[in-house]
């Protein structure tokens, strides 16, 4: 008799609550499951990346980002995603905010780390 480990047995589409492969984030994103693709987290990878790459037929480099233009976050047709770059991409988020010269600075300061650390992670990850 062959031993079959019961905590593997019933994974992914043998699971009771399997969904196929697509869950919600806490944010309102589609995420599908994709383990081999270069940016998946946990096995899932954000659904607006993979459709967009596709439709463009490359990756979506590490100063890009993809954006909602409906601002609908499940909304994943190519016709409402538009490629920007990261700073575009804020911007567009935070028109019409009203903030202090110092809450910019600090915003603006945290937005450089972030890209530096994404443009170091990439040159150590290729």
């Amino acid at each position: 008799m062959e031993f079959i480990n019961k905590s593997n047995a019933r994974k992914g589409e043998k699971a009771a609550n399997w969904k196929g492969g697509k869950k919600t984030t806490q944010k309102g994103y589609t995420v599908i499951l994709n383990k081999e693709h270069h940016r998946a987290s946990g096995g899932y990878v954000m659904e607006h990346i993979v459709v967009m790459e596709k439709y463009l037929g490359r990756k979506i480099k590490t100063d890009e980002a993809v954006h909602h233009i409906n601002g609908i976050k499940s909304d994943n047709r190519v016709k409402n995603l538009e490629v920007l770059e990261f700073g575009e991409h804020t911007r567009q988020h935070h028109l019409g905010m009203k903030r202090s010269l110092e809450t910019r600075m600090k915003i603006s300061e945290h937005a450089k780390l972030r890209y530096k650390n994404k443009l170091e992670e990439s040159v150590v990850n290729e």
